[in-house]
């Protein structure tokens, strides 16, 4: 929360824009604003008056004459007439509540209270009047107040007098991004970094250097931050204190530490799902999967704003210059890995740091295979956002291992990924076709792992060719229960008349996962199984199945909050939630809620897609609705409409139940009104 003031025309400044717009009204109305607080809280103005002796108390300290605080920082003693006092026990809470900055002010802003009458005051009125809340709130805010410039040296007078490890550390969190640090980043320093080799092998490589030191000496440098109150450790996080970072940049920022964050990240980042070691002892393998998964992404998205960090220090550096040829190409992998995570901004920044690190790094082999990498993740982009067409035709592989062999994977996946836009499926299917794992006769494990990749989007397409039986056996027989995975073999179940078997995975998979976010897509799936079971169920003449419809509502409903709709996968989201209400109310027999609703899928659709099969689903679906109506005249109109569609596109199975079901069961009602089916069985 914060101070802002609103204009006469209704504009919204903050406190600095409005006092240079007009200081005088700014000043009126923050008195009227001290007034109304002094009468709900009774020791306000003594409170103002007690931070501006605090605020004076820090711009007077003199850094280089102050004998008494920095002792007690290192020693946590007073002198002895102090020591005695009550005034003790305040220093030793705004030191422990506010740290080094909170000291000196309260320090200083209450010495020589027996012969400073203004000391005094202040000294009574925390000790004294104010509650332990408006204690702990102004040593909250001492560290935010200006501070005379001498406080830099005097925090760096502390700092060295600290071992080695531990003024290493302090630069080492400046560069890491100060607050919320999460310790997992040193442990991995401490173990293997896992990637592929030449062979296709999982490899293990320590980081050459460590300038932290081993464990033992981590614990010890932090708990030395800790004592001298710059770092808070609470639980597995680190925070260092950033008003001391800033006051300390000029000593923390050298150039022989950002080279260092640098190393770290690149070799702590997780860069293969697959290499992710599991810590999980001897359990069953689909839940050691989902485990595997977990820990790669939760590590990935933990240590992403560290490496947002470390980039933003390495604008204006040659990164050839900080860091060896090994590392510059651990840093591609490490840039490529973290491309998948966060916003459209980050993925770009990642993998224009995968660019300039390729560059800078001498040629090797390897260096041709990560720049298609890098080729292919930027057309994969372009598909994403649907900016521009992609080039991806221009791709070419070089294959000369079994490493580069598996990468190749990734093009033709990026190909197939292209066809399947434009549903050409079987083009999708013959450049997937054309991805064989062997090398020389041998499937190296990472071959064997990119050939799992391809199979799992050969199932999707055959799901989307309407072969579901093909598809179900074919992802059977992947390992992954990743979240994907499960999303087609419950609707793959639903489209083979098991709808119960599907329903109960998607509802499993839902209950497991703790994070909502990650499992929004199962959740879709679990409405659409719902919706796929009444569908059958009317198809078969059984009476109407509300409790499925129900639960599909449900899902629909909790999921279409108002969210940032940015890739082509939240467009495809979108229309199957509204296609869902949409249907929904249309088997409900809720005729105008339905036409409200096939109306505002209509248009999202038209924004999202070219005229095509959603087009036909919607106008046949109208078309139905019309002739309940008794709209003969529009019902007609909108059903040739759906005919002349349908020459044109056929039956298509990208969404869900669309077109294995849903235009039969339209159908059906048509033929009830004495009208035709225009679409065929």
């Amino acid at each position: 929360m914060r101070l802002a003031f609103i204009c006469e025309n209704g504009k919204t400044l903050d406190i600095g824009a409005a006092l240079q717009l007009d200081p005088y009204v700014v000043r009126w109305l923050v008195a009227d604003a001290l007034f109304q607080c002094q009468q709900r809280i009774s020791d306000t103005l003594d409170l103002i008056h007690v931070e501006r002796a605090v605020r004076d108390a820090l711009l007077a300290f003199q850094g280089g004459q102050d004998r008494y605080a920095r002792s007690y920082v290192h020693t946590r003693t007073l002198d002895h007439r102090t020591q005695t006092t009550p005034r003790a026990d305040l220093i030793n809470l705004a030191f422990h509540h506010g740290g080094p900055l909170a000291l000196v002010g309260i320090f200083y802003a209450t010495s020589d209270a027996h012969r400073n009458p203004g000391s005094r005051e202040v000294l009574d009125y925390i000790m004294n009047k104010a509650s332990h809340e408006s204690q702990l709130q102004l040593i909250s805010r001492v560290s935010t107040f200006p501070c005379n410039p001498s406080v830099s040296d005097w925090l760096c007078r502390i700092l060295d007098k600290l071992d080695a490890s531990s003024q290493n550390l302090a630069s080492m969190l400046r560069y890491l991004g100060t607050s919320r640090i999460p310790m997992v980043v040193f442990r991995r320093m401490w173990e293997h970094s896992l990637s592929w080799d030449e062979n296709g092998e999982a490899i293990a490589t320590s980081l050459p250097t460590n300038t932290i030191g081993s464990r033992a000496e981590f614990a010890a440098a932090l708990r030395h931050l800790q004592h001298v109150g710059f770092v808070r450790v609470s639980g597995e996080t680190i925070d260092l204190d950033s008003r001391i970072s800033e006051l300390l940049r000029a000593r923390l920022e050298q150039t022989e530490w950002i080279a260092e964050a640098v190393r770290i990240m690149a070799h702590s980042f997780p860069k293969y799902r697959q290499l992710e070691p599991t810590r999980y002892g001897d359990i069953a393998r689909r839940t050691i999967t989902l485990l595997i998964w977990h820990s790669y992404v939760e590590h990935c998205e933990r240590l992403q704003p560290l490496l947002e960090s470390v980039f933003s220090h390495i604008d204006s550096l040659q990164l050839g210059t900080l860091v060896d040829q090994s590392c510059l190409m651990q840093l591609v992998d490490v840039c490529l890995s973290a491309s998948y995570l966060c916003n459209k901004s980050w993925k770009i920044t990642a993998i224009s740091v995968a660019a300039r690190a390729l560059k800078e790094a001498r040629e090797s082999p390897y260096s041709a295979v990560l720049e298609a990498r890098i080729h292919i993740r930027k057309s994969s982009l372009i598909y994403l956002y649907e900016e521009t067409t992609s080039t991806v035709e221009h791709i070419t592989f070089p294959v000369n291992d079994h490493r580069s062999k598996a990468f190749s994977a990734d093009l033709a996946m990026l190909k197939a990924q292209g066809c399947v836009h434009l549903n050409a499926l079987a083009s999708a299917m013959e450049y997937l076709a054309g991805f064989n794992p062997s090398w020389n006769g041998v499937v190296s494990s990472f071959g064997a792992a990119q050939e799992k990749k391809v199979a799992f989007m050969r199932a999707r397409i055959l799901r989307f060719e309407g072969r579901f039986q093909e598809a179900y056996e074919l992802v059977r027989s992947l390992p992954s229960t990743g979240n994907k995975t499960v999303s087609l073999l419950g609707i793959l179940l639903c489209e083979l008349h098991r709808c119960d078997e599907g329903i109960e995975l998607l509802n499993d998979q839902v209950t497991r996962m703790t994070r909502a976010g990650r499992v929004k897509r199962v959740r879709i799936a679990l409405g659409y199984a719902y919706l796929i079971k009444s569908m059958q169920n009317s198809i078969r003449g059984l009476p109407l199945d509300w409790r499925s419809l129900h639960m599909a509502r449900k899902v629909f409903q909790e999921l279409s909050a108002p969210h940032a709709v940015t890739t082509y996968y939240d467009k495809m989201d979108h229309l199957s939630l509204l296609f869902g209400l949409a249907i929904v109310d249309h088997m409900n027999g809720n005729v105008d809620s339905a036409l409200a609703a096939w109306e505002m899928a209509l248009g999202t659709s038209q924004e999202y897609l070219d005229t095509g099969y959603t087009d036909l689903v919607i106008s046949y679906s109208i078309s139905e609705l019309e002739a309940r109506r008794g709209a003969t005249t529009k019902s007609t109109t909108l059903g040739d409409y759906a005919r002349t569609l349908f020459v044109r596109t056929g039956r298509q199975h990208h969404f869900a139940g669309l077109g294995s079901l849903w235009l039969d069961l339209i159908g059906k009602w048509l033929i009830a009104h004495g009208r035709e089916a225009i679409i065929p069985s």
